[in-house]
């Protein structure tokens, strides 16, 4: 590496830079905080969802996007609320199950307010940019 940067580099790494390299390449380069996406796999497993139910409820994620509102929600907060919508949608009323309570950690009364936002932006959906 020392080599390396003496023919690139114009100044010589420091021990340091090796040390945060080698946390780096442990962690396998994976840094990055789970999004709405990664919570959205586990919890529509958790559901047993069909393919309305998922493409609904990523629908209803990606309107959540682009509001500044949502930002104060946890990522998973947002998929669970949509799944839960989703659900109430395709379904009918009280298809919040234990088990994807138990999975979310997350009680249909939770997800009440989130629930009303996602469910405010669908109705404006069709009349926004």
């Amino acid at each position: 590496m020392l080599l390396a940067c003496k023919y690139v580099e114009v100044s010589v790494p420091l021990m340091e830079d090796f040390v945060l390299i080698m946390i780096l390449n442990t962690l396998q380069f994976n840094m990055s905080v789970p999004t709405t996406y990664v919570f959205m796999r586990r919890f529509l497993k958790a559901a047993q969802s069909d393919r309305k139910l998922e493409l609904l409820s990523f629908f209803l994620v990606e309107l959540c996007l682009v509001e500044y509102e949502m930002i104060k929600f946890l990522p998973s907060f947002i998929a669970a609320a949509a799944i839960y919508i989703a659900q109430t949608t395709l379904y009918g009323v009280q298809q919040w199950s234990k088990t994807c309570e138990w999975h979310t950690s997350y009680s249909e009364d939770q997800l009440m307010e989130c629930s009303r936002s996602i469910v405010s932006y669908h109705q404006k959906a069709a009349t926004g940019n």
